[in-house]
C-alpha cells in the first residue's frame, strides 16, 4: 500500500489540492519535467530542508545560550576584579576615581555593534558583547537575573 504524501505547513493549500489532484490522475497528468512524482519529490525536499532548520534552530538556540553563560560569567568575574581594584586603589586617589566611576554589571546592557566595521576595528579589542539576534529564551532570561542578584 502506497503511503499518503504529508504536507508540512509550508506548502499551501492551493498546492496541496494541485498536487492531490496529480497524484489521482498521474495517468493522464504527466508533462516534461512535471508529474506526480516530481510534485511529491519536491515535498519531500521541503520537508527535509524543514528537518535541517529545525537542527539550526536548536543548535542556535543552544549557543546563544551559551554565550549568555559566559557572559553571566564574565560579569561575575568582572564585579570580583573590581572589588579587588577598588581595594588595592584606597592609597591611589586617581585609581579609586577611575573605579568609582565604573558601575559593573548595574543595569547595563551589552554595547550594540554596528553590522559594518572598518578592517582596522578589531571586535575582540572592543569590550563590548555580542547581542544575540533574537531575544533569549524566558527561562535563560530568569537564570541571568538571578545569577546577577546572587553576584551582588
Amino acid at each position: 500500500m502506497v503511503q499518503p504524501l504529508l504536507f508540512p505547513a509550508a506548502v499551501p493549500e492551493s498546492v496541496r489540492r494541485l498536487i492531490e489532484l496529480f497524484e489521482k490522475r498521474s495517468e493522464e497528468l504527466r508533462f516534461p519535467g512535471v508529474d506526480f512524482t516530481r510534485l511529491a519529490e519536491a515535498v519531500q525536499d521541503i520537508q527535509a530542508e524543514l528537518a535541517e532548520q529545525e537542527r539550526a534552530q536548536a543548535a542556535l538556540t543552544k549557543a546563544q545560550e551559551e554565550v549568555a553563560r559566559r557572559q553571566r560569567e564574565l560579569l561575575a568575574l568582572s564585579k570580583q576584579a573590581h572589588a579587588y581594584a577598588t581595594i588595592f586603589a584606597q592609597g591611589e586617589p586617581e585609581l579609586l576615581a577611575e573605579l568609582a566611576a565604573m558601575s559593573i554589571g548595574e543595569s547595563e546592557r551589552p554595547a550594540r555593534r554596528s553590522r559594518q566595521r572598518s578592517a582596522s576595528e578589531d571586535p575582540a579589542k572592543s569590550g563590548g558583547f555580542l547581542e544575540p539576534t533574537t531575544a533569549n529564551p524566558p527561562e535563560v532570561a530568569e537564570s541571568a537575573s538571578a545569577v546577577d542578584d546572587a553576584a551582588e
